[in-house]
C-alpha cells in the first residue's frame, strides 16, 4: 500500500509541478516586476518542500511522527501540494482553452482568406500574452485561497461538535420514544495529539447522558498501539445500555505491510483486547436484545461490507440476523461501518432494519453541509456522505467522524 502511494505521488508531481511553473513564469513576466529572482528563488525552496513533504508523509503517518512540530510542517506542505494542484488544474484548462481558441480563430480566418497573416501577428501578442497572465494568475489566486482555507482547517480539527437528530419511526412503541443514542465513529487515534483536546470532546459526549453509545469504527489508523495513549479517555465514556462498537476498513491492519500473517493478528487482537478494556462490546456480525422502559429492541453490528472493490468484504449481515426475524422485535438499529451497505444489501434485503449508522467518509473533511446547501468532494465517491438520509421507512446517518485521516483537519 505504502509503495502504491509513492508511486503514485511520484507520478502526479511532475504534472502538478509543470503546469504550476507556467503558471508562475506567465505571472512573473510583466516588464519592470520587481523582486523577479527572489520570486524565483522563494518558488523553487516552496516546490522542495512540497516535494520532500509529499515523500514523508506516507512514510511517517503509516509508523511515527518524529515529533508534533515536524507533523504540523509535513501536513502544511501536504496543504500547499493540494493548493497547487488546483493552480495547476485551473492554468492546464486555462491554457488548452486558450491554444483552442486559437487554433479556431486560425481555421476561422483561413476559411474567410481575410489575409494570409497568421492570427498571433494579426492580432500581436498582446492579446494572447494578456490571456495567459489572466488565466495564470486566477490560478494563483485560486490556489492560494484554497491553501489559506486548508491551512485555516488545520486548526479546526479540535473543534467538536454535537448534531442533534430527532428520527422519527413509524409504529414505534410509545415506550422506545425518547431513546437518546450517542453515536462516535472514526476516532482514528493515530491522529490525534492533543490529549486536552480529545478529553473536552468526550467530556462533550459524556454530558448527554446518552441511553446508548455506539461506535461505529476506525478506532485506529494502523495499528492497536495507536489507542494506547487514550484508553483511559475513552474508557470514561459509559451508558445504561452499554457501549458497542464495530470494525472499519483500518481497524483490520490492512494498510501496513507485516512481516507475516501472525503478526498482524495479533495486533487485530490487541485492537479487540483495548477495546474490551475500555467497556466496549465488539459486534462482529452479531446482534443484541436490549431494553429500554421494558421494551425490547435489536442492535444489530456488522464487520466492515462496502460496494468499493479495494475494501475488503468482512461483514456478514445475513449472521448477524439469525434468529431476529422470529421475534418480531419493534425496532432494529444497525451498525454498518460504510454507507454503501445501505443501498447494496441493507433497503433490499432487510426491510426490518429501521435505522443504520454509519460513518467511514468523513465528509472527506472538506464541504459544506448546511440545510440550504450541501457538498463535499465525498459526493463524487459516496452518494449518502453526512447527515440523515430517508427511503421508506428506512434511515441511515452517516457520521463524519471524530478524527482525521489524510488532510490534518477541517474545513
Amino acid at each position: 500500500m505504502l509503495a502504491k502511494q509513492i508511486l503514485f505521488v511520484s507520478l502526479l508531481i511532475p504534472f502538478i509541478e509543470w503546469f504550476c511553473y507556467v503558471a508562475v513564469r506567465n505571472a512573473v513576466s510583466v516588464k519592470g516586476l520587481p523582486y523577479r529572482k527572489w520570486i524565483w528563488l522563494g518558488y523553487g525552496l516552496l516546490t522542495l518542500y512540497v516535494v520532500l513533504s509529499m515523500v514523508a508523509f506516507p512514510v511517517w503517518s503509516s509508523t511515527q511522527w518524529p515529533s508534533d512540530f515536524i507533523r504540523v510542517l509535513v501536513n502544511s506542505g501536504v496543504g500547499l501540494f493540494f493548493g497547487k494542484v488546483f493552480v495547476a488544474l485551473i492554468q492546464a484548462a486555462g491554457s488548452l482553452l486558450s491554444m483552442l481558441i486559437s487554433i479556431a480563430n486560425v481555421i476561422i480566418h483561413a476559411l474567410r482568406r481575410k489575409n494570409s497573416t497568421p492570427v498571433g501577428q494579426q492580432t500581436g501578442n498582446t492579446a494572447v500574452i494578456s490571456r495567459s497572465e489572466f488565466i495564470s494568475r486566477s490560478a494563483l489566486l485560486f490556489g492560494g485561497i484554497v491553501t489559506a482555507g486548508l491551512g485555516y482547517g488545520m486548526t479546526n480539527k479540535y473543534r467538536y461538535r454535537i448534531k442533534q437528530v430527532q428520527v422519527k419511526l413509524q409504529n414505534l412503541p410509545r415506550a422506545l420514544r425518547g431513546l437518546k443514542i450517542v453515536q462516535i465513529s472514526d476516532i482514528h487515534a493515530g491522529g490525534l495529539f492533543d490529549k486536552e483536546a480529545v478529553a473536552a470532546g468526550i467530556a462533550m459526549i459524556e454530558e448527554l447522558k446518552a441511553d446508548l453509545v455506539l461506535f461505529t469504527g476506525d478506532l485506529v489508523n494502523y495499528r492497536a498501539a495507536e489507542i494506547e495513549p487514550f484508553l483511559d479517555l475513552f474508557g470514561r465514556i459509559k451508558a445504561p445500555l452499554g457501549v458497542f462498537s464495530i470494525l472499519g476498513n483500518h481497524d483490520y491492519g490492512d494498510y501496513l505491510n507485516w512481516s507475516s500473517e501472525t503478526e498482524k493478528q495479533a495486533d487485530f487482537e490487541r485492537l479487540l483486547k483495548y477495546q474490551r478494556s475500555m467497556g466496549w462490546q465488539v459486534l462482529r456480525n452479531e446482534h443484541r436484545i436490549l431494553s429500554f422502559n421494558n421494551c425490547s429492541f435489536a442492535l444489530i453490528g456488522v464487520e466492515n461490507w462496502s460496494t468499493h472493490h479495494r475494501f475488503h468484504k468482512y461483514g456478514n449481515l445475513q449472521k448477524a440476523m439469525e434468529g431476529l426475524d422470529a421475534m418480531q422485535l419493534p425496532l432494529q438499529i444497525l451498525m454498518s461501518h460504510d454507507p454503501s451497505h445501505w443501498d447494496a444489501e441493507v433497503r433490499p434485503l432487510y426491510p426490518g432494519i429501521t435505522l443504520t449508522l454509519s460513518g467511514h467518509t468523513h465528509g472527506m473533511q472538506l464541504g459544506i453541509n448546511t440545510p440550504r446547501l450541501k457538498w463535499s468532494p465525498s459526493q463524487y465517491l459516496y452518494k449518502q456522505w453526512a447527515g440523515l438520509y430517508t427511503t421508506g421507512n428506512q434511515h441511515l446517518y452517516v457520521n463524519t467522524g471524530f478524527g482525521s485521516i489524510g488532510y490534518d483537519g477541517r474545513l
